[in-house]
This record gives C-alpha cells, sequence and structure tokens, in this order.
C-alpha cells in the first residue's frame, strides 16, 4: 500500500471537501426541499452525502500506517458492505416513491453507477483480504467511480436547487 499514498492522500482531502460544500450547498438551498422524505433533492444529497463519506473512511483505511494489505481490504470489504446494503435499500425505496417514468430512469442510472463502484470496491477488497490478491488498481477504480458518481449526483442537486430558486422567484 506504500506506493498508493499519494492516492488516497488525493482522495481523502477531495472527498472531504467537496463533502462540505455539500454541507453548505444543503443548508443554504434545501431547507424546505429536506423535509420531504421523497423529495428527489434529499435522494441526491443523500446519494453524494453517502458516496463521499465511504470515499473519505476508506481513503483513510487505506493510509492507516504500518498496517498489512489483509488487514486493510478486510476493513475496507466491511465499510463498503455496509454501504452497498444501505444503497439496496435507498435504490428501492427511491424506486418505490418516484413518479414520473424519466425521473425513476435517472434515479436508477445514478444509482447503479454508484452500486458499480461500490461493486467494484466489494471484489478487490475481498481479494486482497482472503485470496490475497494484489487489486489496488481495481481498488483504486472503484473509488474513481465512486468520486465521480458523487460529482454527478452533487451536479444534479445544485440543478435542482437552482431550478427550486428560479420557480420560487417566478412566484414570489
Amino acid at each position: 500500500m506504500p506506493d498508493w499514498i499519494a492516492f488516497y492522500t488525493v482522495t481523502a482531502t477531495a472527498s472531504a471537501a467537496l463533502l462540505g460544500l455539500l454541507f453548505v450547498a444543503v443548508s443554504i438551498g434545501a431547507s424546505g426541499a429536506m423535509a420531504e422524505p421523497r423529495s428527489t433533492i434529499r435522494n441526491l444529497a443523500e446519494q453524494a452525502f453517502q458516496n463521499y463519506l465511504l470515499i473519505l473512511v476508506l481513503s483513510c483505511v487505506a493510509l492507516f500506517p504500518a498496517t498489512s494489505a489483509q488487514a486493510i481490504g478486510t476493513a475496507i470489504f466491511s465499510v463498503t458492505a455496509s454501504r452497498a446494503l444501505w444503497a439496496v435499500v435507498r435504490l428501492g425505496s427511491i424506486l418505490d416513491h418516484v413518479r414520473k417514468r424519466h425521473a425513476a430512469r435517472d434515479a436508477l442510472r445514478r444509482q447503479a453507477v454508484s452500486l458499480f463502484g461500490i461493486g467494484c470496491l466489494l471484489f478487490a477488497s475481498a481479494r486482497i483480504a482472503w485470496a490475497g490478491g494484489q487489486d489496488f488498481h481495481l481498488l483504486a477504480s472503484g473509488t474513481l467511480i465512486l468520486l465521480a458518481s458523487s460529482a454527478v449526483a452533487s451536479w444534479a442537486l445544485l440543478l435542482e436547487l437552482m431550478q427550486g430558486r428560479t420557480g420560487e422567484a417566478k412566484h414570489g
């Protein structure tokens, strides 16, 4: 893992910064929409938050000093498995409550990319932990997929917030 210190330092820093910006965006612009448990804004914010948090945690785990690859793989697998369960539950909930066909397609597409990244993390970390594999490139790929998925969800969130503000300006 020493070869990956710079990569995980960057991903930890980026995810922490983007997580902070997400908090700012949500606190400034989404107070009304966040109160609705099934709103698109709430779903987007939750997806981005969960993905950024997973990236931050797994990056910090990867940076543990003097830890074996097996121990890191086990820790990343455990954290990612709990996030995977939550993602599947959230996907079902989102699809149950989305009324419009195109909105359901968009939600499914966004969640599918996150689930693919999580799948890469699960597979790579399981191989590192229990099969003695050296799938650090796949682990890094899963991290980047989640980072990109989070950025897309954050962008969609900002667009939704701007659309809401435009609608308020027209009606106010």
